[in-house]
């Protein structure tokens, strides 16, 4: 990530490689309810969607997600985390082009929004965050543009009341995503630091333990040099008391 706490990087690597994962997870989760959504719409409700588009815009993300899945054995963390980055950046326009034709602002499913930006913010890190919620607050508010031919805006767009109710919603919407990634990253960078005290508590209390084992081998082999060192020099002045007064002073000079 891009919060630098002080982490071995070992330890960031594998939480990119983890959030990686767990990424190609959920994508393929959100294209298969989005399937389900449009079947039931179709078939229970028949909201006469536009399906070759609808479906195209699935079939995109599908793709990038089975593109990503394939990156899942990247062990470099930069890369792992440009990935996820481009991947959510496509989410947010594969979803402001699905919002669009089903509904634009009106569509409740915009909140989807705040789901990549706070994916980004517990796994990317500052920078990316702010460049997605930057990118959604624009793609959100790009859905209040008319276009010909969009379906489900047409008689919302009429309603100046109900025009005004999406727009203070946007204004909450644009409050909602610099708010989320602000108080999730600052989350995110204190998990990070707590993780790196400690692991640097762990590494602390492995290097004592071997120091307090090393600190007993030495206590062991110096008792067990001491006591016959001890013996010889107990041995060695008795001798060298014996020697003393006599002719042949080698022998004390070499028991001293």
């Amino acid at each position: 990530m891009t919060v630098h706490t002080g982490m071995a990087p070992s330890l960031v690597d594998e939480r990119a490689i983890v959030s990686l994962q767990w990424l190609v997870r959920l994508r393929w989760w959100a294209v298969g309810l989005a399937l389900l959504l449009v079947a039931v719409s179709e078939i229970v409700f028949a909201a006469g969607l536009r399906l070759p588009p609808i479906l195209g815009l699935l079939g995109i993300a599908a793709l990038t997600n089975a593109m990503l899945a394939l990156r899942s054995a990247e062990r470099s963390a930069a890369r792992v985390r440009l990935w996820c980055g481009a991947a959510l950046l496509i989410d947010a326009l594969v979803l402001t082009l699905l919002l669009r034709l089903t509904g634009g602002p009106s569509n409740p499913f915009s909140v989807l929004y705040l789901v990549h930006i706070t994916l980004a913010a517990v796994t990317l890190g500052p920078a990316w965050t702010a460049s997605l919620a930057l990118l959604s607050i624009v793609c959100y508010g790009s859905l209040f543009v008319p276009l010909a031919g969009t379906h489900g805006q047409k008689h919302g767009m009429e309603d100046v009341a109900f025009l005004r109710h999406l727009q203070a919603m946007w204004f909450a919407f644009t409050a909602a995503a610099g708010l989320t990634a602000y108080f999730v990253v600052r989350l995110a960078a204190a998990l990070e630091r707590r993780d790196a005290e400690l692991a640097a508590a762990r590494e602390q209390a492995t290097r004592n333990e071997r120091l307090a084992s090393l600190t007993a081998l030495a206590a062991g082999a110096a008792h067990e040099l001491g006591t016959p060192l001890a013996t010889i020099a107990v041995v060695a002045k008795e001798l060298e008391r014996a020697c003393e007064g006599r002719s042949d002073s080698g022998l004390a000079d070499d028991a001293r």
